[in-house]
Parts: structure tokens; sequence; C-alpha cells
């Protein structure tokens, strides 16, 4: 089997860098060829050898501009950022016209969410459609995509009290369904060679396929266990109510997502593909991960 090319979109990030380190191992063995593509003026801080090709890229500019940057990619991977995701549209348009082209995993990494999830969160339902927006593009230009979808990352779900759980001030807020039902959580060295073992397959076998990468499906009362196994004590728990609820949906940006992992997580509702099986990965525990984020 001829090897196939993979880019790689914002090589920066923290999610980017982790892609390029867990690719970079399978370009060096000739399984897949690497290009990374940057803006102007941030080439990529890693390391890579001469044979990674190096490309600057402008989403900014006309579909024409663009082409030269994107020529001979055969899969393309976003890391961009959140405030980045518009970007992907004009990058859609591009590889509309690209002959090489066969996917793009667009920077989406979250919950698969379906109307009905968000049918009382009308804030979070227009951020979803905006985050979705490249593949809703792809659709119209009868283009592939290649969702990967993500549980909630541990950093956000440990450091930044995404979900009502901070390792630093040793809190949980969570009401009593959730602390019965599991929640998903990716860490990135899991989403990193995840991504890198999914497009090692053959970019045709991707086309308009979607997979899930979650290394973690605590039960809230598991996630009580691993704090007060990194802080000596147990955590405070704080009640969730509807009242919380209602607070949060129309508190953007942070807040409406926060309210749909929550609902989720009450309700035990989560509409993931399956599981994509990451093969070599050495998993680590909970606590672990939450003892990562320690201050």
């Amino acid at each position: 089997m001829s090897t196939h090319t993979v880019g790689v979109l914002a090589p920066n990030g923290r999610v980017g860098s982790a892609v390029v380190s867990a690719l970079l191992k399978y370009h060096n063995e000739g399984k897949i060829a690497l290009v990374l593509l940057h803006r102007p003026g941030s080439p990529p801080k890693a390391q890579v050898p001469d044979s990674v090709n190096v490309r600057e890229i402008e989403l900014e500019k006309e579909v024409d501009d663009i082409a030269p940057a994107i020529k001979g990619l055969n899969v393309i991977v976003s890391a961009l950022g959140p405030m980045q995701v518009p970007l992907q549209v004009p990058l859609v348009n591009a590889l509309a016209k690209s002959p090489d082209f066969v996917t793009l995993i667009p920077a989406y990494y979250g919950h698969s969410w379906i109307p009905e999830d968000l049918a009382d969160n009308p804030i979070q339902a227009k951020i979803f459609e905006t985050r979705i927006a490249p593949k809703t593009r792809a659709t119209e230009l009868g283009i592939s995509t290649t969702m990967v979808n993500t549980g909630i990352f541990d950093q956000m779900f440990f450091a930044l009290g995404f979900v009502g759980t901070n390792v630093n001030t040793n809190t949980v807020q969570a009401n009593e369904a959730q602390l019965k039902h599991k929640i998903p959580i990716t860490t990135i060295p899991y989403l990193a060679e995840g991504i890198a073992q999914i497009v090692l397959q053959s970019p045709e076998s991707l086309k308009d396929k979607a997979f899930t990468l979650v290394d973690h499906w605590p039960l809230g009362d598991e996630v009580i266990d691993a704090l007060t196994q990194v802080n000596g004590s147990k955590p405070t728990v704080k009640d969730y109510t509807d009242a919380d609820a209602s607070a949060l949906k129309s508190n953007p940006p942070i807040g409406p997502g926060s309210a749909a992992y929550r609902r989720a997580w009450t309700n035990d509702k989560w509409n993931y593909e399956p599981e994509f099986n990451v093969k070599g990965f050495e998993k680590v525990s909970l606590a672990d991960v939450a003892k990562s984020w320690k201050q």
C-alpha cells in the first residue's frame, strides 16, 4: 500500500503539538508522509526532521491562495482553537477544489450533540452550529469529513471546573444522579495517539466516518474517590440544581456548554459512536490524571 500524506493544521497548540508528536513516529517509520501547516510567523515549535514538509497557510485569503499549501494532502487534521473554528470553512472551500484531498478531521473534539439535547439550551445550540459549520459546508460541497468525538478534556474537567470539579480547591458539584452515572473524560495524549492511529488507515476508509476517543468513564462517586486520593481528604460536594443549570445556560461562552454536558451526565445519555480501540496506549489511573493538574 502506498504511503499517504497527512497534514496537521495548527501544530503548536496543546492538541496540535501532541498530534504532531504522535504522528512523527509513524512518519519516521514510513507509514505516512507528514506535512505541518502553520500561520505566517508561527513556525512549528517541535523539532522535526527535514523529511517533514513545513508550509505556511493563510486561511483568511482566497481559495486560490490557499491551494498551494494543501497540494498533495490526502488527510488533514485540524487542531485550530475554538475561536479559530470559523477559519475551517474557507479551508473546506479550498479542499473541495483539490484533486488530492480525501478527508478532513475538523477541530471539533467534543460530544456529538443532537437537537433534542439542546432544545432547552438555545445559546449552546447556536455555538454548536458554529462549531460544526465546517462539516456542514463540506456536506454542501459533497466532500468528506471524519469526525473525532471526545469527552471533556482532562484540564477542563480537573483544573478549570468545567462541570464543577476542581482538584485544587478539592470540590465536586454533582447531583445524586450524576454521582451514580458515568461522565466521559479524554486526556490529550490519548486523543493524539488515537488520531494518529485513525489516520494510519486508508484515507478512503475514513470518509464520512465518526470515531470516539474517551479514555476515562468514571462515575461521579469515582471522581470523588480520585480527588480524595490526590488531596488526602474527601472533597466538598455541592449539589447541582435546576437553578444552577438555568444560570449556566445564560452565561456564555462557557456556561451553556457546561449545562449541556451536565444534562447528559444527569440523564446518562451520551451520543457517541463506538469507541475507537487505541492500541498499545498505557492508560493512567483517574487519580493520576487529576494529580497532573494539582498545583
